[in-house]
């Protein structure tokens, strides 16, 4: 019952049928991806990641690392480094807006690429020419029960519910998320919006072929931070029922719980008023 609501958005989404087989119908676009790099005060572990992924995409491949506002000298490797506004989703945004390529690769900071993904990636592309969102998945480097838990729960989300989470590695068709509105530039919930929205342009497929992630965010209060993602994507998944805007708000409130060590953007308030 935890991912119900999932489960119940997937099957809303057969409501695009038509929509669907009318993108099978379209000739495939070029397939170049263009890297989106959201960072926030990142380490050299991210010049790392750059490196592996020049490795399989070429010296020339775009990679846009988007900055939140860090307090710390950015990690070297990325094609450009533009700012932006704090909050994963709004980076991501920015980073779109500063490309043309037709296929968008959002990374996070702390995942590592499995060997051979582009090659995996570009079959993929041929097998489903309709598919609007690809999903890699994602294998903690830390093996324990509470995250072999978070795997299996991930994965059948995006499988049964085609809602994915950002660390999951996700591959966008530009195409599809122009047509359904535009990437959320929101601070939260990005990946489960933006899943959302393309699942009504086109297929949700799942790769199977998982980049680690870091578990260290998952090292202490592992019951406590699973309970606050479920309440909060929930909370989030009933908030959409009134709106975009709504929603919107909603993640704003969300990302200060979250991340409730992050400065933000807003100025405070005169406590003498």
């Amino acid at each position: 019952m935890i991912w119900a609501p999932w489960f119940v958005a997937g099957i809303a989404q057969h409501r695009h049928l038509p929509r669907r087989l009318k993108a099978a119908r379209i000739s495939p676009e070029t397939f170049h991806p263009c890297v989106i790099l959201p960072v926030l005060n990142a380490g050299s572990e991210v010049e790392s990641l750059i490196e592996k992924l020049r490795s399989e995409l070429g010296p020339a491949a775009e990679i846009v690392m988007v900055d939140g506002g860090s307090t710390t000298g950015p990690p070297k490797g990325a094609s450009c480094i533009i700012p932006s506004k704090r909050g994963r989703g709004n980076q991501i945004a920015a980073g779109i807006a500063a490309t043309e390529a037709p296929w968008i690769l959002i990374v996070h900071a702390d995942s590592i690429p499995r060997s051979g993904w582009l090659a995996n990636l570009e079959k993929a592309t041929r097998i489903y020419p309709d598919a609007s969102l690809f999903v890699f998945g994602q294998r903690f480097d830390r093996s324990s029960p509470g995250t072999l838990l978070l795997e299996v729960l991930n994965e059948m989300r995006v499988v049964f519910g085609s809602v994915a989470f950002g660390d999951q590695t996700m591959v966008i068709r530009r195409s599809a998320i122009n047509a359904a509105g535009g990437f959320p530039a929101q601070p939260l919930m990005e990946d489960v919006e933006a899943s959302l929205r393309l699942a009504g342009q086109g297929r949700v497929i799942y790769l199977g072929k998982e980049w680690t992630l870091s578990a260290r965010k998952w090292g202490k209060g592992f019951t406590q931070r699973f309970g606050l993602i479920i309440r909060l994507v929930a909370t989030y998944q009933f908030a959409r029922f009134k709106g975009a805007s709504h929603a919107a708000a909603v993640s704003e409130k969300m990302y200060l719980e979250y991340y409730p060590e992050v400065p933000t953007d807003r100025p405070k308030l005169d406590p003498r008023r």
